[in-house]
């Protein structure tokens, strides 16, 4: 594996650890989520409780059981228990009172829905029933129930105290809840001063005690791995007719509890705030670093666009005054990178130069043959090696097919990759003493301590602060940068120059086959087409010569590469390439 792929595979594992901390749930979640959670609770002097529950369900599939949990521990007995379905589910007018769909009660729910309901033990240790709903409709309907029904003797009567305990969401639920509002009315009215209210379980769940004695519970949102509990401490006088009497102070004990309670709630919501705010804090400054320097690197690799503008001053009246190859024009044009375009290039130029000849026999059957008492001295070392691939590895030291040849351009980062490297390596080699491009070695060296930042950040954002979208999003810009740096390269001016003369000599090569010029020998066509090719023009050039000269002036055979018999083989070879 390359150094680059190292990086990269490096850089997207610590992407993964940093997305993938969600922390894990014991229960399967909710095929539903509540976005409005509205409990009106009355509390009577016998210590019964009357509940008043308006919930809205997002159903997440098409078919749903909603649960309702009753925890009865705290109290003898349920009655007055009413289920009704709010049609519409949110009403346009909120100032009229919404319509009421009595539920059935049933002993047994049959697949589908239903206007009915089931009441049933879901928890005999904890002593928690549950009211179920069938439901059918449409993902992401929503769905608004109520529910009303009296628990018997649910108020603790102590000496010294009155206590309300109630579980409004219990720890296995696994729904997600939004706009929580609570309100818990006593029997008489007593001063805020008279009345103790806890609430536990829920890092961003809010108290307010009222003037009018009313206890209130809000709630932005209780995530599915939350539940919420309350305690209210009140004068026992409130209920004089209550019957679940307890012989014995509580309420320093109980205070106590609670305020252990709240600490811990507090302790909560500091670590949520931490994640919430550290997390993102680290993240936006990682991926504003991210941005910023990517910004940075473009810039300063951009410059010495003048010198572009520079260099296509004036026209072009042929080959630009180059001593590189068609392979090395390739680094040049495409930023440091060849291929089997650059390959096929090469083997034109051989063919051009007279190394190589090409040539068809009666069964149309084309090779490629090494010319005798050729001067390899005068080539370059890619250019030698090439000529060794093609006749002396893959051929029979002579010649070689050109169904052969097709197949090596075919396969030629597959089955020939170790000899495609060694070519490419050796172009690259050649190539490099042009200048191309500067040393930018320092640059992309301090553009990788922003990406090492990024990366601490993402690891302090996810796996430490448990903020796995932060840490996400921040190991995301980090490997982007990345993957951005690592294969930068920035053109010298001498670079952009000569690739300003290209363009200007590509620009030079339309206007000759649009017929605004004086036609050119077919000879110097040649020589044009072998650069024609890693400048992407190639196909356009054997496209359009035979509009411009008659049919026998591709016949002369002094031709290398243009004659009539090899068109076919040429276009269908460069239309691959393409």
């Amino acid at each position: 594996m390359s150094k680059r792929r190292w990086i990269i595979a490096l850089l997207l594992m610590v992407f993964v650890a940093s997305w993938g901390n969600m922390p894990a749930r014991a229960e399967e979640a909710a095929p539903y989520s509540i976005t409005d959670y509205k409990s009106d609770i009355t509390l009577y002097s016998d210590g019964s409780v009357y509940f008043d529950e308006y919930i809205t369900y997002r159903l997440l599939q098409d078919t749903v059981k909603i649960i309702k949990p009753v925890p009865m521990s705290n109290a003898s007995g349920i009655e007055e228990m009413e289920v009704f379905r709010q049609e519409p589910a949110v009403p346009e007018n909120k100032s009229e009172a919404p319509a009421l769909e009595p539920l059935k009660k049933t002993e047994e729910i049959t697949d589908g829905g239903g206007d009915i309901y089931q009441y049933n033990l879901a928890n005999e240790d904890e002593d928690v029933y549950q009211i179920v709903i069938p439901v059918e409709g449409r993902k992401r309907e929503t769905k608004t129930f109520v529910y009303r029904y009296k628990l018997k003797d649910t108020v603790f009567l102590y000496k010294d105290t009155a206590a309300f305990f109630w579980q409004f969401i219990l720890p296995d639920q696994n729904v997600e809840i939004r706009n929580v509002q609570i309100q818990i009315a006593l029997p008489a009215g007593i001063s805020k001063d008279e009345m103790n209210g806890f609430v536990s379980g829920s890092a961003y769940a809010e108290k307010e005690e009222l003037e009018d004695g009313t206890f209130r519970i809000t709630a932005d949102r209780i995530k599915p791995e939350e539940t919420l509990e309350a305690a209210l401490l009140v004068p026992n006088s409130l209920f004089p007719d209550g019957r679940k009497v307890i012989d014995n102070f509580a309420e320093d004990a109980i205070i106590s509890d609670m305020t252990t309670w709240e600490s811990e709630a507090l302790r909560a919501r500091k670590e949520e705030e931490l994640r919430f705010y550290g997390g993102w804090g680290a993240a936006i400054l990682s991926i504003l670093l991210s941005i910023g320097t990517g910004l940075l690197l473009y810039l300063k690799a951009g410059r010495g666009q003048k010198m572009m503008k520079k260099g296509k001053k004036g026209k072009s009246k042929g080959l630009p005054a180059v001593f590189y190859t068609p392979a090395e024009l390739g680094v040049l044009i495409h930023h440091g990178k060849v291929g089997a375009k650059e390959f096929f290039a090469t083997v034109l130029h051989l063919i051009q130069s007279r190394y190589l000849e090409l040539h068809f026999n009666e069964k149309k059957e084309g090779s490629i043959a090494l010319k005798e008492d050729i001067q390899k001295d005068k080539l370059q070392p890619h250019e030698e090696y090439a000529l060794n691939w093609l006749i002396m590895d893959l051929g029979d030291g002579k010649a070689l097919p050109l169904e052969a040849l097709d197949r090596l351009l075919a396969d030629y980062n597959k089955l020939h990759k170790h000899k495609a490297s060694t070519w490419e390596t050796l172009v690259y080699q050649k190539a490099g003493k042009w200048k191309f491009e500067e040393n930018i070695k320092k640059t992309k060296a301090w553009g990788m301590g922003a990406v090492l930042i990024g990366l601490l950040a993402a690891l302090l954002s996810g796996p430490v602060l448990k903020n796995q979208w932060a840490g996400g999003l921040s190991a995301l810009f980090a490997v982007a940068l990345a993957g951005y740096i690592v294969p930068l390269k920035k053109i010298s001016e001498s670079g952009l120059f000569q690739i300003a003369q290209w363009q200007q000599f590509k620009d030079f090569l339309r206007s000759q086959l649009s017929g605004q010029n004086t036609k050119l020998p077919l000879s110097t066509w040649e020589q044009y087409l072998v650069y024609a090719v890693p400048l992407g023009m190639a196909g356009e050039v054997l496209e359009k010569l035979p509009q411009s000269y008659k049919q026998n002036a591709f016949e002369d055979g002094n031709l290398t590469i243009l004659c009539s018999a090899n068109h076919a083989w040429l276009s269908d070879t460069l239309s691959k390439l393409n």
